[in-house]
């Protein structure tokens, strides 16, 4: 195998055998602060490793951490908002690792209504006028259930609902403690170019808003014939991605929008089958492996990938990140999957 070693001012590649690699230092074991506990959620945990240039990887599912899952730097500090086994491993560039740090979090719900920030699929930029199909993850961390029409996710700034044209977006059915809502709605982008914040938080019946907010996207709005050279430069906009649609007020759950049915069916995807499944789960937005199975999927994330290396044509791998609002990553990224449109 082939290591690089660091000298002051210089680097230089070597070949080392196992025997030297067993003789070399060991990779110390990870810290978290704070430990194992069952505080309430959400609960910020730091990750630590006194092993220089050492990564972390971490898992929060009870899995083995590998070189493949999350990685955070030393110091780097996780948002944990369910019950979870958090498993740590340091790894250094030449293969060595530590032993696995287990932290067990049964976290404790919030009384009454919390909610913490799962995800969001959103455009950084879109043309004037155009109308996108956005999707806002919520996870529930009170006590008390999300009920249909009582809990409805709003723009944080009031001048916001009419940048947007989506006033609010309602669940459909109850969202009990540690489940997650996901929020699918329309906006439409401002007639005027500019940039425009895009930032949502949930309120309750009685009109009180609670828990985290979604982070602060700035979408830039720009001309159409602009944003068509945007996305040929390779910019990060999220893109039209779905050319097509549900029409307003739309209600049949089994709609697919045009250009992703053309998809399954040019990809052959039988009507029934699991793959469809994960079609439709998909159709307005990509999501983390993580989120799909909380929504009912049991793939693994090695399983999920090989969904994706057996279907090229029909999905892509991408990374799912989260941010505070302050714009400081808490987790670098989640893998997760979406069509290839």
């Amino acid at each position: 195998m082939r290591i690089f070693l660091h000298s002051p001012g210089r680097a230089f590649a070597v070949l080392a055998s196992v025997s030297t690699l067993s003789s070399a230092a060991p990779v110390a074991m990870p810290s978290l602060t704070p430990d194992s506990t069952g505080a309430r959620a959400p609960l910020r945990v730091t990750l630590r490793c006194a092993t220089a240039d050492a990564s972390i990887y971490v898992t929060l599912d009870g899995q083995e951490p590998t070189n493949r899952d999350t990685e955070l730097e030393s110091g780097a500090t996780i948002l944990l908002d369910e019950p979870c086994t958090l498993k740590a491993r340091a790894m250094l560039p030449d293969g060595r690792a530590s032993a696995v740090k287990i932290g067990v979090f049964p976290l404790t719900p919030v009384p009454g209504f919390g909610a913490s920030f799962v995800e969001q699929d959103v455009p950084e930029a879109m043309a004037t006028g155009a109308r996108r199909r956005v999707s806002v993850v919520l996870r529930n961390i009170g006590t008390s259930p999300w009920n249909p029409e009582e809990i409805v996710l709003v723009p944080r700034r009031a001048s916001d609902a009419a940048i947007w044209g989506a006033p609010q977006a309602a669940q459909k059915e109850a969202v009990g403690t540690w489940k997650t809502a996901a929020f699918n709605f329309q906006i439409t982008a401002p007639a005027a170019p500019g940039t425009y914040n895009f930032q949502w938080h949930v309120r309750d019946a009685d009109g009180r808003v609670f828990g985290e907010a979604t982070p602060v996207v700035r979408i830039r709005v720009v001309p159409p014939d602009q944003l068509a050279a945007l996305n040929r430069n390779g910019a990060p906009d999220g893109g039209p991605r779905h050319a097509d649609r549900a029409p307003a007020g739309a209600k049949a759950p089994d709609a697919l929008p045009a250009n992703v049915a053309r998809l399954a069916a040019a990809q052959r995807v039988k009507p029934g089958s699991d793959l469809e499944r994960l079609v439709r789960a998909l159709a307005w937005s990509g999501h983390s492996f993580k989120a799909l199975r909380e929504r009912g999927f049991k793939q693994s994330d090695a399983e999920f990938e090989k969904i994706i290396a057996d279907h090229p044509g029909l999905f892509r791998s991408t990374r799912i990140i989260r941010r505070d609002e302050q714009g400081r990553r808490l987790i670098p990224g989640w893998p997760a999957i979406t069509l290839k449109l």
